[in-house]
């Protein structure tokens, strides 16, 4: 019985590694992580910038249906509905009445949604906060929506991935 524990130990010892093959195992995983970690992060911007593209397109077509919708009866030239943005949630937002249009501080919110937080937008080279739409879905700059952005140009950027959006 002494004879087969010897013999026994000598089989087992054949399958241990050595030192260097465990830093070549140790190296290769190494390579393999440095190359596929930029390509996760590269793949992870971009489905944030795809997710958030989807958002303003939603949050894009409410807004334009409550304006010509305008069920508050508020008259032409005032903004009916808004597109917000603000503390990383994309808003909607329409007017109570006449004396009341749309305006992303105070009124009701018809939609939102929180976009990741390594996301942002700019429209014409400014951030973009907001847009508003009159009764017949068009861009508003008047009274609350002055300081919106002006054009339906937007970039949407995550980490060194940009891409740009134009609504009509």
């Amino acid at each position: 019985m002494h004879r087969y524990a010897i013999k026994s130990r000598a089989l087992f010892a054949s399958w241990g590694l050595t030192l260097i093959e465990l830093l070549i195992v140790i190296f290769l995983l190494a390579l393999t992580l440095t190359r596929a970690v930029p390509l996760t992060m590269d793949w992870m911007h971009g489905v944030r910038l795809t997710d958030t593209e989807s958002q303003l397109m939603e949050a894009f077509g409410m807004a334009k249906a409550k304006a010509l919708r305008n069920s508050n009866g508020i008259m032409e030239g005032n903004p009916v509905a808004a597109v917000c943005f603000a503390n990383k949630y994309l808003k909607v937002v329409v007017g109570a009445d006449n004396t009341h249009p749309a305006n992303c501080a105070s009124s009701p919110i018809v939609w939102s949604s929180p976009v990741s937080a390594n996301i942002t937008l700019a429209g014409s080279g400014d951030v973009f906060s907001c847009l508003c739409f009159d009764s017949a879905s068009q861009l508003s700059r008047v009274q609350a929506c002055a300081t919106c952005n002006g054009s339906m140009d937007l970039t949407v950027s995550s980490g060194n991935q940009h891409e740009n959006i134009q609504f009509y």
